[in-house]
């Protein structure tokens, strides 16, 4: 005899029942992949600009949900020094250097700073980071990015940047998503044919994901 379930006053069989979390499972899927599908912040929250984990070059660090952050990995430079961090809501971890963003729009940065890639306690009404390998780089609430730290090839000169809702630091360049799906970038890259792109990461290289 098939054993069953009581599941809120309903007895079901166990291959119903699993046929019935199978049920849920493809409906959440089809909320989160199929854009004909409104309302899919039922099955999950995320948002790309608030990464709650980091990796640098030799470090990890976590965000967890109270504001704190962990770290773990190389400490040479200082980089896991942020056991005294609150209020945090997105973390970016560099090559030697950890940045946070903390829920005011403030940032704060631990690690090495040869290149003043921390820099970064004058900052203000921020919305986004990223950390590349010896640059910060923020993105304003109005749509503008600042940016600190090495310059050599030119990632630094962000400051006419506008309409800008996301941003991402590579090895010696920075990158850009514009409201209207095009990007920006400066430094060692060029991306100005991209067109419908609705996400960017870069390191040592560039990618776009397209509409």
């Amino acid at each position: 005899m098939a054993k069953k379930v009581v599941l809120r006053g309903m007895e079901i069989g166990k291959g119903r029942l699993r046929g019935l979390i199978w049920g849920v499972v493809l409906l959440c899927y089809s909320l989160l992949y199929n854009p004909l599908y409104a309302g899919a912040e039922i099955c999950t929250e995320i948002d790309y600009n608030k990464p709650t984990i980091a990796a640098g070059w030799g470090h990890t660090v976590g965000l967890k949900e109270d504001g704190t952050v962990v770290a773990a990995g190389n400490h040479y430079y200082g980089q896991l020094n942020v056991s005294s961090w609150t209020n945090i809501k997105a973390i970016a971890a560099g090559e030697y250097h950890t940045v946070g963003l903390k829920k005011d729009g403030t940032v704060v940065a631990v690690g090495w700073n040869g290149s003043g890639q921390l820099d970064v306690s004058g900052w203000t009404n921020i919305k986004a980071i990223d950390a590349g390998e010896y640059h910060t780089v923020g993105l304003k609430e109005d749509g503008t990015v600042v940016a600190v730290g090495g310059d050599w090839w030119g990632q630094l000169n962000v400051s006419d940047w506008t309409n800008i809702k996301a941003i991402s630091a590579g090895e010696n360049h920075t990158v850009g998503l514009k409201e209207d799906g095009t990007v920006v970038t400066t430094g060692w890259a060029n991306v100005s044919d991209w067109t419908n792109i609705k996400a960017i990461a870069s390191m040592y290289h560039t990618v776009g994901l397209k509409e």
